[in-house]
């Protein structure tokens, strides 16, 4: 019996929204998630969150995915050590150093158009003295 990890991640190479793949659903005439329109095609909607295994947030390889509750999903993202952090240092430091309109930078890095204002204006993201 083999497990997720014997399968690679399929990333989302589409737009993002908060690190995670989006798409449009011509059934529910609405952008949603790429991961959680994986599982209900495979299985059905949920009420549940959908989890990642790999715990990377733009796979929608359906074997690492499950439906799993907010406590559960909680667990994963304190076992994982993951912050909501989408970039660190050096990310930023690319971004204020990129020319080019700040939403095509902020897809560039799965970050919002936003942000890349606030770094490239120094009010997040300073540069470390």
């Amino acid at each position: 019996m083999s497990n997720w990890q014997d399968y690679p991640c399929k990333e989302w190479t589409g737009a993002l929204t908060k690190g995670y793949g989006r798409v449009w659903d011509t059934a529910k005439k609405k952008v949603v998630y790429v991961h959680r329109k994986t599982m209900e095609d495979a299985y059905g909607p949920s009420d549940l969150d959908v989890c990642h295994e790999c715990d990377n947030p733009k796979c929608y390889e359906l074997r690492h995915l499950r439906y799993g509750t907010v406590t559960s999903n909680l667990n994963d993202i304190k076992r994982n050590n993951r912050v909501y952090r989408k970039i660190n240092q050096e990310t930023a430091d690319l971004i204020r150093a990129s020319s080019g309109r700040h939403v095509d930078i902020g897809r560039q890095h799965g970050v919002s158009k936003a942000l890349v204002q606030k770094i490239k204006a120094g009010h997040q993201w300073q540069n470390p003295i």
